[in-house]
């Protein structure tokens, strides 16, 4: 396991606003939510310093995976969809956020991907007031992600991609 899913915790919901403020659930409730599809949260690493926490929801096909910086701010997100007919999870936005001193997001990048290798791309730098779009054609291959058994989001939750 890697360092990042040594530690599991399973939630309700949980958010870096109220990161003490959460339901935490037992294992056999997660991984009952888990196979009826129905939302639960897995906090991954130490639940009072996170490293990061997914979003499960598998009956919309959905699963959202959000990376903590030191200070719990969500620098990075992927966001996983299923249609109906797939068997595995596709990358469909990946984000980037950069902050200032004070936690102010300073820039941001946005993509989003779709399955035939459109990828349309968002950059904002919030210190500047700038913003730019962009379109290309890319290989989308690496996009797609087994779904994930239950307890093992190693896959998923890598970083770098």
């Amino acid at each position: 396991m890697s360092a990042v899913t040594d530690t599991l915790t399973y939630a309700d919901r949980w958010s870096e606003r109220w990161p003490n403020e959460f339901e935490e659930l037992d294992a056999d409730e997660a991984r009952r939510r888990h196979g009826t599809g129905e939302l639960y949260t897995v906090i991954l690493g130490d639940a009072e310093s996170p490293d990061a926490y997914l979003e499960v929801r598998l009956e919309a096909g959905f699963v959202g995976v959000y990376f903590l910086d030191d200070e719990r701010r969500n620098y990075l997100t992927y966001l996983f969809g299923k249609h109906d007919g797939e068997n595995q999870l596709f990358l469909e936005q990946a984000i980037w956020r950069t902050f200032d001193g004070s936690g102010n997001v300073r820039s941001g990048q946005a993509y989003h991907f779709k399955r035939d290798g459109t990828v349309f791309l968002r950059e904002k730098d919030y210190e500047k007031r700038e913003a730019t779009r962009g379109e290309k054609q890319d290989d989308v291959s690496g996009n797609w992600e087994p779904v994930p058994e239950f307890g093992r989001y190693e896959s998923i939750a890598r970083r770098e991609r």
